[in-house]
């Protein structure tokens, strides 16, 4: 059978799709086993992949478009006749050399044959024999996409025209550079140099998304790096599938579904399906492209950048470039990038060590965590930076009126008055347009270069600037500076001075976040003790030390120690500052939850009522603090199996947090997902899916997303299904929540709760042998993080439960009775 007949060139793009798919060592045997006894097409096929690497480069068209030709040549045909010799004129211009044909045109090298410039050119002229009334508007289109379009990394239309025979072609400017991978693997270019040759190509693309122009088939073919001025250019080639997202003409080439135009490799799963081509098409291929150029190869499902990318460079990766890929990469366009300028934006914050707005919300989850510990209200803004700063100043005349401490004072006048005259409406950086995050970063640089010369003043602003970093959840930056702050203020002050204790204080707080715990609870202790030394047994710097040393013992399972701290503080606030004062309820709210990790369950709802009604005297009947008491007491029903009682204190929170919040505000979500989990209970499923169901949705509103909380809601919608008897609806659902906490997250400990979720699920579907590795891997991680036992038994039991309906009895009692090491 003749494999160039026509009725099989479908047959033959699937092969050769397929193929593409599959690592290149095993493409052959793929190739072996599909044609069968068919040699012909076999080698037709092995044609094409053979070309594939080269075929596409400077022409902006896959092999796929070039099957015609490099088929024909596999089997020995003649080319399509007509053919342009050198020196045929074309228009105005002298042909030179054939470069390349696709499946409507060939692509010359070409020049002014009249004088009028020198410079080589690309002649794209449509072949004869396809000048059918398709590709003729196709071509027409072509060149209105193209007309519209001048930025330096988008090769420029110079002309157009037609030939002796009517055949249409464009002239474009003849870019001579390699493909962006393959310029970035022959210069040796490191993670800095292949991402600032990205932004090019996403500045270009974004210029055509300005423009309402969807590319549709970008690709490192279609993307060439040149030298130019001794620096690498980038420029955007072949907008022939392009589309107009506005004022298309009436005769614009509509592909059907039949003959769609696109290179499977980077096509989108919208293109792929038919669906409407939008901008976040566009970016979808982006992502491909960025994920090669980075890791050397496309991306494979749910597949991490940072586990892919060669070694030296994941740690680099890992984080916001993980989240940054896997946005972009997402199957749904509703979740990706909208445009190429988002992508962009993101690519530079990340450059700047800015907040990404693909994970708009992971500072404030962070730091919503922290309040959740401590049920303290926190105030993060610039404001807050100026008031502690401001704080320096007063602090530094009131204790010591020396004329060096008024030097310093005024030297940190000097440094805000600077600073914040930025504000001005004529400067060129107005820090009102600045993130709280880019202001502490410029203070703490500023702080470095400009006060090295006074040393205490400097210690004094690290520490503030590090607790304000603590509250913003940027816990590394915070131990970087909190680190030099406590060696300048030893170095000066002595070990044991309180000035050396309040930035023990802060730093053991950095520790704990970093899950240092060891290091945390050395710090915490050194700074309490420094502190009743000098402050006496009743100050409220000894009662805050007890709190912090009681949360470190609280998360390493010595919960009867953190308790007793946690009492002590209790009655050291309430005898100084009343028993309703912000302090004294922050320490009852952490005791609270220290008595539920103790199973004492009972102590924890009293002390929650009471805190309930405190909140309610001290801050009025509507505060959202008061909607935070409703909610933790909600919980804590939960827990006792109050679940009626629950849900009434589920909805007061709801209503509260609704009301000063907003209807989609992330804490309204985090009490949605509280009150299914009560009417979960109740065995109310439907009810408890619509809520949580509604949990789910905010978490995922465009430009607003919390993949962290989306994961929670997820998880407890894999709950629900679960004790609902839909176990393949639980499976995919806390497969999901998994794969957020993998991408949004380097958690072990929340990653071994999905686990463990997961395995549950698998084991009751009889899938043992997955639990089984999901559950020890897993294990494994928990000990290498050095996570709280808390979570390895957790491991343990799920490892257990699954031995036991496996039949496997002894493994079953090993890990029941004493977790062995993996």
């Amino acid at each position: 059978m003749d494999p160039l007949a026509s009725d099989r060139w479908a047959e033959i793009d699937t092969l050769f799709a397929e193929a593409l798919d599959r690592p290149p060592d095993e493409r052959t045997a793929f190739l072996r086993a599909a044609c069968g006894h068919d040699p012909a097409l076999y080698h037709a096929l092995a044609a094409l992949l053979a070309a594939d690497a080269d075929a596409d480069a400077g022409f902006g068209e896959s092999a796929t478009d070039f099957a015609d030709h490099l088929l024909r040549e596999a089997a020995g045909a003649p080319n399509v006749p007509g053919d342009l010799a050198p020196g045929t004129r074309v228009g105005a211009y002298r042909i030179e050399e054939e470069l390349g044909r696709g499946g409507m045109g060939v692509v010359y090298r070409a020049a002014r044959a009249d004088g009028a410039f020198t410079k080589d050119v690309a002649l794209k002229l449509v072949k004869r024999g396809m000048d059918t009334d398709e590709v003729l508007r196709r071509f027409r289109y072509e060149r209105q996409v193209l007309a519209g379009l001048d930025h330096p990394h988008v090769a420029r239309l110079l002309d157009a025209g037609a030939d002796a025979d009517g055949r249409p072609y464009l002239v474009m400017e003849r870019v001579e550079g390699e493909p962006i991978t393959r310029y970035a693997e022959a210069h040796a270019l490191d993670l800095d140099e292949r991402l600032a040759l990205f932004e090019q190509v996403c500045e270009a693309v974004a210029y055509a998304h300005r423009h309402l122009v969807v590319h549709r088939d970008l690709k490192p073919s279609n993307i060439l790096v040149a030298e130019a001025e001794g620096a690498p250019q980038v420029k955007l080639l072949d907008f022939g599938i392009a589309r107009l997202l506005d004022g298309e003409p009436e005769d614009a080439p509509r592909t059907r579904p039949e003959q769609r135009i696109l290179t499977p490799e980077y096509a989108a799963p919208e293109q792929l399906d038919g669906a409407a081509v939008t901008t976040a098409t566009d970016v979808y291929a982006l992502g491909v492209v960025l994920f090669e150029l980075l890791a050397r190869r496309r991306p494979a499902p749910r597949e991490r950048l940072s586990e892919t990318v060669p070694a030296g460079r994941q740690r680099a990766v890992r984080g916001d470039l993980d989240v940054l890929a896997a946005t972009a990469l997402h199957e749904d366009p509703a979740r990706r990038y909208p445009t190429a300028e988002a992508l962009l934006e993101d690519l530079r914050h990340r450059r700047e060590g800015l907040p990404l707005a693909a994970r708009p919300e992971a500072t404030a989850y962070r730091l919503r965590k922290f309040i959740a510990r401590h049920r303290v209200g926190v105030g993060v803004g610039a404001s807050f930076v100026v008031l502690l700063m401001a704080s320096v100043v007063l602090l530094t005349v009131q204790q010591q009126r020396t004329a060096r401490a008024l030097a310093e004072a005024e030297a940190t006048a000097d440094f805000l008055e600077s600073t914040y005259a930025a504000t001005d409406p004529y400067s060129p950086q107005r820090l009102d347009t600045l993130r709280v995050g880019a202001l502490l970063d410029r203070n703490a640089a500023r702080a470095r270069e400009e006060l090295g010369g006074q040393p205490l003043l400097q210690a004094r602003l690290f520490t503030v600037l590090g607790r304000v970093y603590l509250r913003q959840a940027r816990h590394a930056d915070a131990d970087t500076l909190l680190q030099s702050a406590l060696a300048i203020r030893r170095a000066r002050l002595g070990p044991a001075d309180p000035a050396t204790a309040e930035t023990l204080h802060e730093l053991a707080w950095a520790r704990y976040w970093l899950d240092d715990y060891g290091a945390a609870e050395a710090m915490a202790r050194e700074a309490l003790a420094i502190r009743r030394r000098h402050a006496g047994p009743s100050h409220p710097d000894v009662a805050a030390s007890l709190t912090r040393l009681g949360r470190i013992l609280q998360e390493v399972g010595r919960g009867e120690e953190a308790a007793r701290l946690h009492r002590t503080a209790l009655d050291m606030y309430r005898a100084t500052q009343g028993p309703g004062s912000r302090n004294a309820t922050g320490v009852a709210t952490n005791l609270a939850s220290t008595y539920l990790e103790l199973g004492r369950l009972d102590s924890a709802l009293v002390l929650q009522r009471e805190i309930v009604q405190r909140r309610q005297a001290h801050d009025g009947p509507d505060h959202p603090d008061v909607g935070n008491a409703y909610h933790w007491l909600a919980f804590y029903l939960l827990n006792t199996g109050a679940f009626a009682e629950g849900e009434q204190a589920a909805r007061a929170a709801l209503r509260i947090r609704a009301a000063a919040f907003g209807d989609t505000h992330p804490e309204v979500s985090v009490t949605l997902n509280l009150l299914g989990l009560l009417l979960r209970r109740q065995q109310r499923y439907a009810e408890a899916e619509a809520v949580l169901q509604r949990s789910l949705a905010l978490t995922r509103r465009p430009g607003h997303e919390v993949p962290v909380q989306e994961r929670v809601a997820l998880s407890a919608l894999a709950r629900l299904y679960r004790e609902a008897g839909a176990l393949d609806a639980a499976e995919r659902a806390q497969r999901e929540a998994l794969d957020r906490t993998r991408t949004y997250s380097d958690n072990a400990i929340n990653e071994a709760m999905d686990v463990s979720h997961l395995a549950d699920i698998l084991r009751e579907k009889g899938a043992f042998r997955e639990a089984e590795s999901l559950l020890l891997d897993s294990h494994r991680a928990l000990e290498a993080s050095a996570a709280p036992p808390m979570e390895r038994r957790q491991i343990a039991r799920g490892l257990a439960a699954l031995y036991d309906a496996w039949g496997r009895s002894e493994e079953a009692a090993r890990w029941r009775a004493d977790p062995p090491d993996s």
